[in-house]
């Protein structure tokens, strides 16, 4: 920002330095007005931007509500710019003024000019994203019923939808969120006094964090409708066709690869566990169903799908995970996914982070449902592009640039 009064190299006698201490007075009132119209125009919410609310506007009123006096003139505009590296909107404001002398005067220095300038833009610190619900527009994205508790104090969680006032919604005085942040660009209602920290109104959007992620298609099917019943199976990586069912007690590994499951992913009371393994639910009918399942997985740690333990094709599928100790170190990218997560109990959670990006949840069930968030201790890579998604809580979205 800038403040600028065109002097005039003169004799300066007392009465010169009241004409400039009284020019520069009123420049820092102006300046300070245009600070602050241009933060507030640069600051939308997001229901806002979607409104059509125009930022220029907000700084116009805002301006004019904060210093009504006349100037010679005042404006404000967006332009396109880029810092450090990232393209952002940046609102500019100038104000222009003359201010009259008194002394000054009498040596033929009728005014003094002020030149004011300030612009804004949206800020670009931003932190992980531990738990991210996608879909834009319907309600219960983020939902809690019966008597569980989502405990995930080093999580950041973020709701995109717009639905007014019915995105985060903890149905029953049972029902507990706990995290490191929580905003949501529709709100939420019910039982908020139980979300912790307090529900944020998000600022903005997100779009997609993993959108340029290239997903593994099937290849040649090493079996087809595989069943597994009871017993202890290592499964090789490959294409699984038709989908893959464990039941019966049994005891699955999976062992070092990639897995293309072109179908549902069944697990009834049974346990999977692997390392360095990342499943690929491919196609329309790509889903999980799992119930009393106890899944133990580590993503891939070098390559392509490094740091991602599920993923799946980027269409609609409804997921249970009912009863289940989901233990999953690394992140589940199921962008279109709609999930219902059942807990009982408090399940044991061993992996140092999880990260999901899914379209929403419903988490129903009892107990303590741990999602744990401390990718620094972690032996997997946490994925580059979930690193600076969420804008800080809390925190004003905009900073002065100059």
């Amino acid at each position: 920002m800038t403040f600028a009064i065109v002097a005039v190299p003169l004799f300066m006698s007392a009465g010169a330095a009241l004409d400039y201490s009284r020019t520069y007075g009123k420049g820092s009132d102006i300046h300070e007005s245009l600070d602050s119209a241009v933060l507030a125009g640069i600051n939308l919410t997001a229901k806002e931007k979607k409104a059509g609310v125009n930022p220029v506007d907000v700084a116009e009123s805002h301006f004019a509500a904060n210093y009504p006096d006349k100037l010679d003139s005042v404006r404000f505009w967006v332009k396109t710019e880029t810092i450090d590296g990232e393209k952002v909107d940046v609102l500019h404001g100038e104000a222009k003024s003359n201010e009259k002398t008194s002394m000054l005067a009498l040596l033929g220095i009728k005014e003094l000019p002020i030149n004011v300038s300030s612009a804004a833009a949206q800020r670009s610190d931003r932190q992980p994203i531990c738990f991210m619900a996608m879909h834009d527009s319907r309600k219960h994205t983020l939902e809690l019923k019966d008597e569980v508790t989502v405990y995930a104090p080093d999580c950041n969680v973020y709701g995109n939808s717009s639905h007014p006032d019915d995105v985060v919604d903890p149905h029953t005085p049972q029902n507990f969120l706990i995290t490191k942040s929580v905003q949501a660009v529709g709100y939420g209602h019910h039982y908020l006094e139980n979300v912790t920290p307090p529900l944020e109104y998000a600022p903005e959007v997100l779009a997609d964090p993993l959108a340029g992620l290239s997903i593994p298609g099937p290849g040649s099917c090493l079996a087809t409708n595989k069943v597994i019943s009871g017993g202890k199976v290592k499964l090789s990586p490959g294409t699984y066709c038709g989908g893959l069912t464990i039941t019966n007690s049994a005891k699955v590994e999976f062992q070092s690869g990639t897995f293309v499951i072109t179908g549902k992913l069944t697990i009834q009371n049974s346990s999977v566990k692997g390392s360095d393994v990342t499943l690929v639910l491919s196609g329309s009918k790509g889903s999980l169903d799992w119930n009393n399942a106890d899944a133990s997985l580590e993503a891939r740690r070098t390559g392509s799908m490094a740091g991602m333990v599920i993923v799946a094709d980027r269409v609609p599928s409804e997921n249970y995970l009912v009863a289940s100790t989901v233990d999953l170190h690394g992140a589940i990218y199921m962008v279109n996914g709609v999930f219902v997560w059942e807990n009982k109990g408090k399940p044991k959670i061993k992996a140092d982070w999880s990260s999901w990006i899914i379209d929403g949840v419903t988490w129903t069930g009892d107990g303590v449902l741990p999602i744990n968030f401390k990718p620094e201790k972690s032996k997997i890579p946490f994925p580059y592009a979930l690193k600076h998604v969420v804008p800080v809580a809390g925190v004003s979205g905009a900073r002065l640039l100059r």
